[in-house]
């Protein structure tokens, strides 16, 4: 499991709980403080009703005739009124007088329970003894219930009769369940959103660490790339310690690889020069003297060039960044290594055929592109057999400038096509027989990757070799 899917499953069991902990408490709170609300505003009623009563009060007797009025006007009225989604017609508020036994003496509900005794029920028997009278009660075990809340009547400060305020629950159970259904609502709606954070969470917090193992991964495979910034100073100081210790263990490996390279290349012409100069300490003749003096020359003079372009690679594959980037047109760079390369391609009877448009414009190092097409460039003549032609020409592929140098060789054995960039790797040439120094690709390919382009060499269908390189029209990267 990866650590940002852990993080996913991490802030949603957190904030997944507490989210439905609180819509729980929520939802489960509101029938009871719905509830309350009406329970606080029957209260209200009762007493209003209450005061009205006392009013009429005669000789300590309850006199029902004005609520009774009261009452036929108020329920025959109608009316209209839109509370949010409920529509509201008829007043459902009943109510009903106990005298000071708790004998109904009045019901708004047509009389139906008057002379009943209402004595043993809360809401009367609690207030006839001057306590707070409620009482809940179902009509069946389908229906909500009622809601009873009484007031005391009283005459000369005695309580005389009781008046209770009755409410359907059912007419509240509509407020609650749409205040249920909309806090449901919400909560689905947080829940969907807290997912979406949730997600856009770990991929915020795991953005940094694959940016940053993208970093390792481009200094393990030696590709030239700055430090990503991080908007915290603690990975950005980790990137920092990382690119630190990685190039002090590479320019410990760098060296060690590069002694045991120089070694093994130097080896064989050391040896030859050391072979040929002791045999000049013999008696020899004149011819075999300028034969070893000139074999001298040769195998020193490999060993210069080689410890040239060691040190020109070194300085390559060390540099972070490219230094003196300008515009440079494609055409004139093929022009310059053509004409480098014409004395040695008359000398081996070989045409030299160029093609590019006039209009290709790039950025970059010129020093770099041209020794990077150079190279190609010799290599193809090298490789090519007498009377063949070797064509270069560029063009716009994908916002790059595309390098192509084909040839009319035998082509590259397939064992070293893979190995053919190794540094100290190469292949005898046609003309000579000889092999090179092999560290002409590795500054071709060092090159390309600076510039953030690619190289490729391919064998034709036919015969011969083409190889590529490209190099972006346009440099984003900060120069070095």
């Amino acid at each position: 499991m990866n650590i940002k899917l852990r993080l996913f499953i991490a802030f949603f069991l957190v904030f997944g709980a507490g989210l439905y902990y609180v819509f729980d408490i929520i939802v489960n709170d509101i029938r009871p403080r719905y509830f309350e609300t009406v329970e606080e505003s029957m209260n209200d009623s009762a007493h209003i009703l209450a005061a009205l009563i006392e009013e009429d009060i005669t000789d300590g007797k309850i006199s029902v005739k004005r609520i009774s009025e009261l009452s036929d006007i108020t329920y025959q009225k109608k009316f209209s009124a839109k509370i949010y989604s409920h529509l509201k017609t008829s007043v459902d508020l009943q109510f009903y007088v106990c005298d000071r036994n708790g004998i109904v003496i009045f019901d708004s509900r047509n009389g139906e329970r008057t002379g009943k005794d209402f004595s043993e029920w809360n809401d009367v028997y609690l207030t006839l003894r001057g306590e707070y009278g409620v009482r809940s009660s179902k009509i069946t075990t389908e229906e909500e219930g009622l809601l009873y809340v009484a007031a005391p009547i009283k005459s000369s400060g005695i309580i005389i009769g009781s008046v209770t305020v009755e409410k359907s629950k059912k007419s509240v159970s509509s407020f609650i369940y749409l205040a249920r259904k909309r806090v449901m609502f919400l909560g689905f709606i947080s829940f969907g959103a807290f997912t979406v954070i949730s997600i856009i969470l770990s991929f915020w917090i795991t953005s940094p660490i694959k940016k940053l193992t993208a970093f390792i991964n481009s200094l393990k495979e030696n590709r030239h790339s700055l430090p990503p910034k991080f908007s915290g100073s603690e990975i950005n100081d980790l990137a920092l310690a990382f690119e630190k210790v990685f190039r002090e263990l590479k320019g410990k490996k760098y060296i060690e690889n590069y002694v045991n390279a120089l070694t093994h290349e130097i080896k064989s012409p050391l040896s030859s020069i050391r072979s040929a100069a002791e045999l000049l300490t013999e008696k020899l003749s004149e011819e075999q003297k300028e034969k070893f003096a000139a074999n001298i020359l040769r195998e020193s003079s490999r060993i210069h060039s080689l410890i040239e372009k060691m040190l020109l690679l070194s300085a390559l594959e060390n540099r972070e960044g490219l230094k003196a980037v300008e515009k440079i047109k494609a055409k004139e760079v093929i022009e310059d290594v053509t004409q480098s390369l014409l004395p040695q391609a008359e000398s081996s009877e070989i045409e030299l055929k160029m093609q590019c448009d006039e209009n290709i414009i790039m950025e970059g190092e010129y020093f770099l592109i041209r020794h990077s097409l150079l190279n190609i460039a010799d290599n193809a003549l090298k490789h090519s057999p007498t009377g063949s032609v070797v064509e270069i020409k560029c063009e716009v592929k994908n916002d790059s400038a595309v390098f192509s140098v084909i040839d009319q060789g035998s082509g590259i054995p397939e064992y070293a096509l893979q190995k053919i960039f190794d540094k100290f790797y190469s292949i005898p040439s046609v003309s000579t027989s000889k092999k090179g120094t092999g560290l002409g690709l590795s500054f071709v390919k060092e090159s390309v990757q600076l510039h953030g382009g690619h190289v490729s060499i391919t064998n034709n269908s036919s015969k011969g070799v083409t190889a590529e390189i490209s190099f972006p029209l346009k440099q984003n990267r900060a120069e070095g």
